[in-house]
């Protein structure tokens, strides 16, 4: 798996041949050593720690790298904001829920805080978390006792059994930036607004649009540049931004060729008030991202509030929003929906697949002629390389995970691309093998926590691995391509799992 080394080395850029990208990664590695019940899944013992296999396979960009700075900038003033926003301390009792403590210490305020080592290498500091604490641990993170999950069974327990034992972490400030939208709603509420987007999302609605996704994705990939090179990440980011326009806002293929350049932007300054101090009043090198992104997101909203007075509003062709309560509520969604947040993440997936199956002939072939094989492969690149590490939240009431306990308002980290590579489910888990999905982990599909699971499991999960498809197949159908020697394959994690530099392909005609 593409993981940090916890040394603090860097993979180095030089000559890295024509091996596969696991197993180019792979050589650059070094190995560093109301109350809610619920049972595992599995009854495995919580002392799970990954074997030497699981360390060797990593990339490990390892240390601090100009790619995390942002977020470590957020992190640390993280930190800052909770000494101004008193929070409810975690609950600690004995009671019936369960008494065995998360192991791992949470150190003293600000002395003992790991964020900055947790935000320089973040797979590096979990596993090395792991082979002292196991799987389930506490430490101290933005200044607060925070339980990590890294197991796939644990994992499965917070997002399934226990999935409505939390609220989402980061609720304040994030509901500023994005609005009160259904990321942020529990309970009924999130029922409501699922009964409402889940069908605008489901596979009849995106089918309804394959004209212009087909138009998009036609002018993108079909049309790459002969032999030349092309900044993967980059293009298919703005790829995906365009089918946003087209499959949130209904924009023609005029009307986006038109908005893209204002509406990526204003998309890239928003994104960036998830990564700044929520404090107007700071002088510019503190907190200047914030008021920004708010003028960005207000921006935004005004283009989606004119099309919706125009009429010419459609989420995936529909145009009735009647079980929203207001137009507001229904803008607020669309907002979300074309965040900088959704091409992020879809750049991820399809850079990921590009690199990882670049040298693999056989698997692309494969792909070509076996269109169940092809769902296979694009499910191992998911597993593999999921565009987020993981995610966080607060429990709202004392619950246990894999029988250990967790107090009320306590937050908790739980590592998603950890569990995709947890050896107990998925042998060989740093191997990138299509085939296991035929064979061994046939009956393990569900395991695969990329687009979450349970009650708050992403909500166009559909919708994604629709367009994913549709982008697989152009490519496999137009081009093979190459990644050239000398460039830096390692990964950067936060806020988005991708490559460090911007690495570039070169595609030539079938």
């Amino acid at each position: 798996m593409p993981g940090p080394q916890s040394d603090g080395s860097r993979t180095p850029t030089g000559k890295v041949g024509k091996l596969p990208l696991s197993l180019r990664l792979s050589k650059n590695c070094q190995q560093s050593p109301r109350t809610c019940t619920s049972t595992t899944s599995s009854g495995k013992a919580n002392g799970h720690v990954a074997s030497d296999e699981t360390h060797n396979r990593c990339s490990c960009p390892g240390g601090a790298d100009a790619g995390n700075t942002g977020t470590m900038k957020s992190l640390a003033n993280g930190i800052l904001r909770s000494f101004s926003s008193p929070v409810a301390s975690p609950t600690s009792s004995s009671t019936s829920v369960g008494t065995t403590e998360v192991p791992g210490p949470i150190g003293t305020t600000l002395v003992g805080d790991e964020s900055l080592l947790f935000t320089r290498d973040p797979m590096g500091y979990v596993r090395q978390k792991q082979e002292m604490y196991g799987p389930i641990f506490k430490a101290r993170v933005m200044n607060r006792p925070t339980v990590f999950v890294s197991s796939n069974d644990g994992v499965r327990e917070v997002l399934e059994a226990n999935f409505d034992c939390y609220s989402v972490g980061f609720l304040d400030h994030m509901k500023e930036v994005l609005g009160d939208n259904i990321l942020f709603a529990d309970g009924e509420e999130l029922s409501r607004l699922r009964s409402i987007i889940e069908p605008l999302f489901n596979r009849q609605s995106v089918e309804a649009c394959m004209p212009i996704i087909h138009q998009l994705i036609k002018k993108s990939i079909t049309t790459l540049p002969v032999g030349e090179p092309v900044a993967i990440y980059s293009h298919f980011k703005t790829l995906a931004s365009e089918l946003s326009l087209a499959l949130f806002l209904g924009m023609s293929v005029d009307e986006i060729e038109e908005m893209i350049d204002l509406v990526i932007q204003l998309g890239k300054t928003h994104w960036h008030g998830f990564i700044s101090m929520p404090l107007r009043f700071l002088p510019s090198f503190l907190g200047a991202g914030f008021p920004q992104s708010i003028n960005a997101r207000d921006q935004l909203l005004e283009i989606i509030q004119a099309r919706l007075e125009e009429g010419k509003l459609r989420i995936t062709g529909h145009t009735d929003f009647g079980e929203f309560r207001d137009s507001e509520e229904a803008a607020r969604h669309v907002l979300a929906f074309i965040s900088a947040l959704i091409p992020k993440a879809f750049g991820s997936l399809l850079t990921s697949f590009c690199l990882e199956t670049a040298s693999r002939e056989d698997v692309l072939k494969r792909c070509r002629e076996d269109d169940q094989y092809l769902d296979d492969t694009l499910l191992e690149v998911s597993r593999m390389w999921p565009p987020f590490l993981g995610s966080r939240r607060v429990s709202k009431v004392s619950h246990t995970v894999q029988g250990l306990f967790i107090p009320e308002n306590m937050p908790l980290v739980y590592m998603t691309h950890t569990a995709n590579h947890d050896e107990s489910v998925f042998p060989r888990p740093g191997e990138f093998s299509p085939d296991r999905w035929a064979n061994e982990n046939s009956g393990d599909r569900d395991r695969v926590f990329t687009l979450g699971s349970g009650g708050r499991q992403c909500v166009g999960k559909v919708m994604v691995n629709i367009l994913f498809k549709e982008c697989a197949r152009a490519l496999l159908t137009n081009w093979r391509w190459e990644v050239p020697d000398g460039q830096d394959l390692s990964y950067k994690w936060l806020p988005v799992s991708r490559p460090k530099a911007d690495v570039v392909a070169i595609f030539h005609e079938r």
